[in-house]
C-alpha cells in the first residue's frame, strides 16, 4: 500500500509537470529543433548537440551547461574513434567505446514500435515545451548495441538532465561508459525491478548514477540536478 501511494504521488507530480495550465516560463522548443538535425559522427554529433542547445534560450543554456557534467567523467579518457573493441575473457562482457560505433539519430515514433517497451515511459517528454528528448541508435558491424537517450527538462526551480542507456546486447557488448556503473550497491526497487544506484556531486549539482534491471534490456542512467528527479524517471522507465 506505501509503495502504491509513492507510486501516485510521482505519478501525479509528473502529470503536474507536463499538463499544468500554466505555461512554463522557459521553452525547449528550439532546442528540440535543434536537436532533431540531421545525424553527424558520434563525437561530433554530440558537441552539435551541446551547442545548439547552449544557443537557444536562457533557460536551456543553464540545463545544457550543468549537462555536461553528466559525460564529462564518462567520456575523459576514451581512447581514439578507430581504436577496436576490447578484449574479454569468454563469458564476459566484451567493451568497446561508444567513439567506434555508428551512431544513428531517431525520433521517438521511429523507435516506438521496436522499443516500446524501453521508451513507453518517455513519451510523456513528446510535444512538452519544456522538455526535450534526444535519440541515438549505436551499432557496431551492423549490429544495433546501445539505445541513448538524451533529457532535458526545465520547469520553474525544477531543471535536470538525463543520459539513459539501454544495452541492447544482453549483455555480451558494454559501452566503456557503462563499466564505471558496476560498483553501485545501494539497492531498491522501481516498478517492482531492481534498481542499483549511487550518488555523487558534479560542480555542486547533485548527481545520482543507476542501473534499472528490466524484463527487456538493461537500463543505466545518469541524472544531474534537482533532488528526486532520478527517483521520478527511473518510476517513468519502470512503467514503460
Amino acid at each position: 500500500m506505501k509503495d502504491m501511494k509513492k507510486n501516485e504521488t510521482i505519478e501525479r507530480a509528473f502529470r503536474e509537470y507536463f499538463d499544468g495550465a500554466e505555461t512554463p516560463p522557459c521553452d525547449l522548443t528550439q532546442a528540440k529543433r535543434e536537436l532533431a538535425a540531421p545525424a553527424a559522427p558520434a563525437r561530433r554529433a554530440k558537441r552539435g548537440r551541446i551547442t545548439a542547445i547552449l544557443s537557444s534560450v536562457a533557460c536551456v543554456l543553464l540545463v545544457a551547461a550543468v549537462a555536461v557534467g553528466l559525460l564529462l567523467p564518462r567520456f575523459a579518457d576514451l581512447p581514439d574513434a578507430e581504436a577496436p573493441a576490447g578484449e574479454a575473457p569468454a563469458g564476459e562482457a566484451t567493451y568497446y567505446s561508444l567513439a567506434s560505433a555508428q551512431a544513428e539519430r531517431a525520433g521517438y515514433a521511429q523507435l516506438a514500435a521496436e522499443y516500446g517497451d524501453l521508451i513507453g515511459g518517455l513519451r510523456i517528454f513528446q510535444g512538452a515545451s519544456n522538455a526535450a528528448a534526444d535519440y541515438t541508435l549505436y551499432s557496431l558491424d551492423g549490429e544495433r548495441v546501445l539505445l541513448f537517450v538524451h533529457l532535458e527538462y526545465c520547469y520553474r526551480l525544477a531543471r535536470w538532465s538525463a543520459d539513459v542507456m539501454f544495452d541492447l546486447t544482453d549483455g555480451a557488448l558494454l559501452p566503456e561508459e557503462i563499466a564505471s556503473f558496476s560498483p553501485l550497491s545501494e539497492s531498491s526497487t522501481a516498478g517492482g525491478y531492481a534498481v542499483f544506484s549511487g550518488t555523487r556531486t558534479w560542480m555542486g549539482e547533485p548527481v545520482t548514477d543507476a542501473r534499472l534491471e528490466l524484463p527487456a534490456a538493461d537500463c543505466y542512467l545518469t541524472v544531474l540536478g534537482r533532488e528526486g528527479a532520478a527517483e521520478q524517471l527511473l518510476f517513468l522507465l519502470a512503467r514503460g
